[in-house]
């Protein structure tokens, strides 16, 4: 099987079948199709192995416990150190980071910390035989095993990836939450009978019948039946939602109640849940630009390293007096502690848990970037219909100018909105239907963003959307919040007012942001709607009567104080989200435009999603500052003290790893925090 996915050569990466066993072809620069899991470029290909790595890991550690007990005279052994058992841990944990680091200075020419391990390790080799060949040089190290020092390094590095692996897959649960979801089966009606088939043969406008307490198998539209559907698993809420014909369902959710028929609207591969699930894992993949830095920072650390170590053993040697073997000790020693590991590890482990527990959540952030960037915004620009209101807008009133009726502002109106997917054209629709009264044959019908909807109907041009300044100030009065003029043939059949009402958690929401962040609203709707809601919601500042350039230029003003995120519906705010920093999608589960537009999209239309998935990111920030600054002070501090003999190979090697330790540690406290619950 070909590798599904395409990443650039120099982007460390999970490969998208993770968890099957097939032969992967890859942007690296390997020659040759290999068997993996889980494989990162650049960082050396894992093959299928004998020894599983927890194997690798109990072997070696016994090997390195044996190896002690011999150094002090606790168990007698023939020929040591150089029958030091601790040459089992070179073997197994020490050969494939020297491979590893091979691969990647000589396929990818990209120095990386492998390559400082395996320099250490094999300066520890060196140092025994040196000592081998000359016990009285050895300056008082006659009992210990360099041997033991290379297998200690050897075999703390492959814990401390070992722990990194468990951190990053601790946090891609949530991910396989949502592909445990996919549903395997289906009931195609075909005439009277109803046959199973598999869920991938799934093709749209196929009927399907869904049975009482079964997982619904496509995104679709339920055409006979009413129930109740569980979509706890893909949102979050906890209690279902009511379903009758008409409304949209999505695979993987729960009918929890009635039997339904529903007719499939996209195969399996387009649904929302296969496409939130190639999202997550494609963010998996993406590196932030704070991991960029520090991966330039790992490579400038190693070739210092190694001239470093050169220069304190010359040092220790011409300057201070000590014996070679000492000196050459100080030296392998700065290898050994100056490895930048913990640094390197410092951000991914921090992002993969941020983005595992986002998923958990029920939110859907599509790269490590858009996590970065949400931490740094200064201000939050909010759309209003279906981001701070329901989106669940009624008709309040149809005012009709003599000598048209009601009916005819109903009938021109809903043909027009007949095939538009805005909420006001489904509310207009619907009241119209509980009129009795039904659209006419139309045609051309064309989108105004910003504005409304037009269309050719019995031989006129109608309009409905916005009314002009004159006419808000004619039929307004201050009393109608939000309206639409209707049109037809050059006249004002009369206007249709609508109402909305304010999201339950808006206000609490947003009070929460402000606390640490600025909040706007930019909405098309008139000044007085735009007033009322921002007064509900506790935002002061607000834009109204925006068209799609006009939200652009506000988001570009507001970016001159530091950096947006944009909260819209993915479907009229497109530019604005693709426009701003960073950008949240809310209420469209399954709408590809806010798939497609939005960097994070919260799958259960719940504001209070945004103040903790804000919460979120910059905790993942300050926990990859902290790791950042655990690494390199530690590292610093046992620079010094290795420079000083303080430290030697071995005491430096558990040093040095114990700042892997912490890092991927203090990562996992994410996944474990009771604040993002």
């Amino acid at each position: 099987m070909g590798c599904c996915c395409h990443h650039k050569e120099e982007e460390p990466h999970k490969c998208c079948q993770s968890g099957v066993k097939h032969l992967h072809e890859c942007g690296c620069k390997h020659k040759e199709k290999h068997e993996c899991e889980s494989h990162q470029c650049g960082c050396g290909k894992k093959s299928k192995s004998f020894l599983s790595e927890k194997s690798r890991l109990l072997i070696s550690l016994a090997t390195l416990v044996l190896s002690f007990c011999i150094s002090r005279e606790w168990i007698g052994w023939i020929h040591f150190p150089l029958s030091d058992p601790s040459w089992i841990a070179v073997i197994l944990c020490g050969l494939p980071i020297a491979k590893s680091a091979r691969e990647s200075l000589i396929e990818n020419g990209k120095i990386t910390a492998p390559l400082l391990i395996t320099t250490a390790m094999l300066a520890a080799i060196l140092l025994q035989f040196i000592y081998l060949a000359n016990p009285e040089a050895a300056g008082g190290h006659s009992h210990s095993s360099y041997i033991f020092a290379a297998g200690e390094i050897a075999f703390l590095m492959a814990l401390g990836e070992m722990l990194e692996e468990y951190t990053v897959g601790k946090s891609r649960k949530g991910i396989e939450r949502l592909a445990s979801l996919s549903p395997q089966k289906a009931l195609l009606k075909r005439g009277n009978e109803t046959v199973e088939i598999e869920a991938s043969e799934i093709k749209p406008n196929d009927i399907l019948v869904v049975l009482p307490y079964s997982e619904i198998p496509a995104d679709g539209v339920i055409l006979e039946g009413s129930t109740s559907v569980n979509q706890s698993n893909l949102t979050g809420e906890s209690v279902p939602v009511e379903k009758s014909a008409g409304d949209s369902v999505l695979a993987g959710t729960f009918n929890a109640q009635n039997r339904i028929e529903i007719k499939a609207l996209k195969d399996a591969s387009q649904s929302a849940i296969a496409k939130m699930i190639a999202l997550v894992k494609e963010a998996e993949g993406k590196r932030a630009p704070i991991a960029r830095i520090a991966d330039k920072w790992a490579s400038y650390i190693v070739p210092a390293a190694i001239l470093f170590s050169i220069l304190t053993g010359m040092f220790a040697h011409f300057a201070l007096g000590k014996s070679p073997v000492e000196s050459i000790t100080r030296g392998v020693t700065i290898l050994v502690v100056f490895c930048p590991c913990a640094l390197v590890l410092a951000t991914p482990t921090a992002i993969a848990a941020g983005i595992g527990l986002a998923a958990k959540r029920g939110i859907l952030i599509k790269s490590a970037t858009a996590l970065e960037e949400l931490g740094k915004c200064k201000t939050f620009a909010f759309d209003k219909t279906g981001t701070l209101t329901t989106g669940k807008i009624s008709v309040r009133k149809v005012i009709a100018n003599a000598p048209f009726g009601e009916s005819d502002v109903l009938k021109y109106a809903s043909s027009a909105e007949a095939s538009s997917t805005h909420p006001i054209a489904h509310t207009i629709l619907k009241f119209a239907e509980e009129k009795s009264i039904l659209p006419l044959p139309s045609s051309n019908q064309k989108v105004l963003p910003g504005f409304g909807v037009e269309c050719e109907c019995e031989g006129q041009n109608v309009y409905v959307g916005k009314p002009d300044t004159d006419e808000l100030k004619k039929i307004q009065g201050g009393e109608w919040q939000t309206l639409a003029v209707v049109k037809a043939g050059g006249k004002t059949l009369g206007y249709i007012a609508f109402e909305d009402n304010l999201k339950e958690n808006a206000a609490e929401a947003v009070k929460s942001i402000l606390k640490s962040a600025d909040c706007v609203m930019l909405t098309g709707d008139n000044e007085k709607s735009a007033e009322k809601t921002a007064n509900l919601a506790g935002i002061k500042t607000f834009y109204a009567n925006m068209l799609p350039d006009g939200k652009l230029k506000a988001i570009e003003e507001l970016k001159k104080n530091g950096k947006v995120c944009m909260v819209g519906d993915g479907v009229n705010d497109a530019p604005s989200l693709a426009y701003a920093d960073c950008s949240i999608s809310m209420g469209n589960l399954g709408s590809d435009i806010a798939l497609e537009n939005a960097e994070i999209i919260i799958m259960n239309d719940n504001l209070a999603s945004i103040p903790k998935i804000f919460a979120l990111s910059k905790r993942v920030i300050l926990t990859i500052k902290t790791n950042i600054t655990i690494s390199m002070s530690v590292n610093i501090l046992a620079v010094i003290l290795a420079a000083y003999g303080i430290l030697n190979p071995v005491t430096g090697a558990i040093w040095h790893n114990l700042a892997s330790v912490m890092v991927v540690l203090n990562s996992a406290r994410i996944l474990n925090s009771s604040k993002n619950s």
